[in-house]
């Protein structure tokens, strides 16, 4: 005996009673049906297993549909995109300073790059071998370098000349750092600043050639530069004739000047207005100096005397007579208790600053003495020489030389030949052992004076 089971699909299947609770396939819709117990006659189901008629009627909506089957995908909905995730503000930072310091780096390395050639920091001054007499010939003013200055470290000179310049050398390499050109006149003198950082120097205006005095307008006032750079930094006028010499305070606050008016005037260096004049020469000033205290003065004139006064008062201390010509060049010892001149009357002369009595006369030239030094230990001295006047007319004669000298005792240790003309300007380098010179033949040398 079968059991009728009905698919939901409409068709009509029979079952064994062994099915009974279980379930069959419809043989149309594929459909497990449950089989149930039978409720129609046998003839009226067709076996489980009998494929359905071919001719059998359309399915019903709701199964045609499920046979459909889900058809295709359909088009996904737009998604907006997730947001950034937020950078921590420590992260950020780090990445900004990384940036920066590579940036940093990367201009600095430029800087030192193109600044290679014309470095001027403060390092100390070319090493010495030991070598004696010439060491370096520097060229490149186009005349006579009337004006000579060495660094406190040795490294540089700065000169000034005829040919309206002032200039920047360095002494390791012999070669110029900087120059400023196209000045008005002459330039007279340099002096550089204890700490390194700037130079004064004194537009001269006039020059002598062959006996004659050459005017140039503008030569009354002294300028104070960057030594890097040469840049102005101020400018003191006042004088009411040429400017020729200049002079800074260790202290880096006062300015003192010299000029063909007679006078000696000090400046405040700040704010470039006038502190003190001076007047006790009866000529023309053509060197000063300033004490190692900062606190007085040493001015040398035409009428032969040098006078020690107060730099910020202007009171004469004393006199100092000794000279019988124009005093050319004055220096005072490293430790103030001494001073030298040097002069027309071919000699170089040692002074007790504190009493004003004359304790030495160093002779040996032969010409006119244009300047003089001390070295920085105060044992030897330095004295730059050449050329006379003869009734208005320049005499070329062949002491164009530098004397170094034993202070203690007078004697000449040394004569460094090798100008052709007179040499104007000298100075000692930091280590004693060599000195450099400036020089009416447009050169500016370096001499070894041995171990």
């Amino acid at each position: 005996m079968s059991i009728k089971v009905i698919c939901p699909c409409g068709a009509k299947l029979a079952a064994p009673n062994s099915r009974v609770g279980k379930s069959a396939r419809c043989p149309r819709c594929g459909t497990k049906v449950v089989v149930a117990e039978a409720t129609t006659p046998d003839d009226d189901i067709p076996p489980a297993d009998a494929a359905a008629p071919a001719t059998a009627g359309p399915l019903p909506d709701w199964v045609s549909d499920s046979l459909k089957g889900p058809g295709p995908d359909p088009a996904p909905a737009p998604v907006d995109p997730p947001p950034a995730p937020r950078r921590r503000p420590l992260v950020r930072f780090m990445r900004y300073a990384l940036f920066g310091l590579v940036a940093a780096g990367f201009l600095v390395a430029v800087v030192l790059g193109l600044s290679s050639t014309t470095s001027t920091d403060d390092s100390d001054g070319p090493a010495y071998d030991g070598r004696q007499g010439e060491l370096l010939k520097l060229e490149g003013h186009a005349d006579r370098v009337t004006g000579l200055a060495v660094s406190p470290n040795g490294r540089f000179a700065v000169t000034a000349g005829d040919d309206h310049s002032i200039r920047l050398w360095d002494l390791s390499t012999g070669k110029e750092v900087q120059s400023l050109t196209g000045l008005k006149g002459s330039v007279a003198g340099v002096a550089v600043s204890a700490d390194g950082q700037r130079v004064a120097w004194a537009s001269g205006g006039s020059q002598i050639r062959d006996g004659k005095i050459s005017r140039a307008e503008g030569g009354d006032f002294a300028c104070v530069c960057d030594l890097r750079t040469l840049a102005e930094h101020r400018r003191f006028s006042g004088h009411e004739g040429d400017v020729r010499a200049v002079a800074l305070s260790p202290a880096g606050n006062r300015l003192v000047t010299g000029s063909w008016d007679c006078r000696a005037r000090t400046w405040n260096l700040d704010t470039g207005q006038p502190v003190a004049t001076f007047e006790g020469h009866s000529r023309s000033v053509y060197c000063v100096a300033v004490s190692p205290d900062g606190l007085r003065a040493l001015s040398g004139a035409i009428d032969g005397t040098l006078c020690l006064w107060f730099v910020d008062s202007g009171r004469l201390i004393r006199r100092f007579e000794g000279h019988k010509e124009c005093v050319n060049g004055v220096s005072f010892s490293p430790d103030g208790h001494l001073a030298l001149s040097g002069g027309n009357d071919r000699t170089v002369r040692l002074w007790d600053v504190e009493t004003g009595r004359e304790l030495r006369s160093f002779k040996g030239h032969t010409t006119w003495v244009h300047a003089v030094a001390f070295s920085p230990d105060s044992k030897r001295a330095a004295s730059a020489s050449g050329g006379v006047f003869e009734q208005g007319n320049l005499i070329e004669t062949d002491d164009n030389s530098v004397c170094v000298w034993d202070v203690a005792s007078g004697e000449l240790i040394r004569r460094l030949a090798g100008h052709a003309r007179p040499v104007l300007g000298v100075a000692f380098l930091p280590d004693g052992k060599r000195v450099v010179s400036s020089s009416g033949d447009k050169t500016v040398r370096l001499w070894g004076l041995g171990e």
